[in-house]
C-alpha cells in the first residue's frame, strides 16, 4: 500500500479559499441586513414613543385649560398663522383662551411649545367637529426624522368638550 506525501496541490488550495471567502460574505451580508433592521425597528419605535407623547401632552393642555367654547375670529398671537384654533373659557363673566398652532415646526399650545426631541413636525391639521352642544377637537400630527425624510409618522388626538 503506497500514500500519497505530495500534500495539497495549488488549485485545490485556492479552491477552499474561494468558498471560504464566498462563505464569509454570505454571513457578513446577512450580519448586516439583521442589524440595519434591527436600527431601523429601533428608531421607529422611538418614534411612535415620541409621537403617543406628543399628542397625550396636546391632550393634557386642553384637557387641563377646560373649554367651553371656541372663538371663531381666530387667533391674536403674533406668531400664529390662519391655521390656529383659539379655544375660550368663560367662567364668571371672565373669559380666558388658549390658541393651538404650528410655528416654525413647533406644536404651541398656549404660549409654550410642546417639545418634540429628534424630530420634525412635517403637518399639523386641527379639524373642528360641533355634535348638538359637544365641540370635538381632532388634532392630527405628521412627524418626520428630518425634511429630506420619505417616511412620514402620523399621530391623531380627539378632545371632547360641552359648548355653553
Amino acid at each position: 500500500m503506497r500514500q500519497n506525501k505530495q500534500g495539497i496541490t495549488l488549485i485545490e488550495l485556492l479552491g477552499a479559499l474561494v468558498l471560504l471567502g464566498i462563505l464569509i460574505g454570505l454571513i457578513s451580508s446577512t450580519i448586516a441586513i439583521f442589524i440595519r433592521t434591527s436600527n431601523e425597528s429601533v428608531t421607529e419605535t422611538q418614534v411612535q414613543t415620541e409621537g403617543l407623547l406628543l399628542v397625550r401632552s396636546i391632550e393634557s393642555r386642553i384637557n387641563n385649560f377646560g373649554p367651553n367654547g371656541i372663538d371663531d375670529d381666530g387667533c391674536v398671537s403674533v406668531n400664529a398663522p390662519p391655521e390656529c384654533l383659539r379655544l375660550i373659557r368663560v367662567v364668571d363673566s371672565v373669559e380666558t383662551a388658549l390658541e393651538i398652532y404650528l410655528f416654525d415646526n413647533q406644536i404651541f399650545v398656549g404660549e409654550n411649545p410642546v417639545f418634540v426631541r429628534e424630530l420634525v413636525v412635517s403637518d399639523f391639521e386641527i379639524i373642528v367637529e360641533e355634535v348638538n352642544n359637544n365641540v370635538i377637537v381632532n388634532t392630527v400630527v405628521k412627524l418626520k426624522f428630518d425634511l429630506s425624510d420619505t417616511r412620514e409618522f402620523t399621530f391623531r388626538s380627539s378632545n371632547l368638550f360641552r359648548q355653553d
